[in-house]
């Protein structure tokens, strides 16, 4: 009897395994889906704030000379 409650035992440890990993992978892809949307705004502003930066700096040598 003892033998058989180890045997169910680690069978509900196995499938709790395999629920947390599922888990585990949907929320990974989940986070890769997100910073993968979020990154690429993020640098096409950062893109788009350091060519305002540079027109700038070269009106300012322009208007210097």
């Amino acid at each position: 009897m003892d033998r058989l409650k180890r045997k169910r035992d680690n069978w509900n440890d196995e499938v709790l395994t395999i629920e947390q990993e599922a888990l585990d992978n949907e929320q990974r892809d989940k986070v890769i889906s997100y910073l993968k949307n979020n990154c690429e705004e993020f640098f096409m502003g950062q893109i788009s704030l350091i060519k305002i930066v540079n027109f700038l700096v070269l009106m300012i040598l322009e208007l210097m000379d």
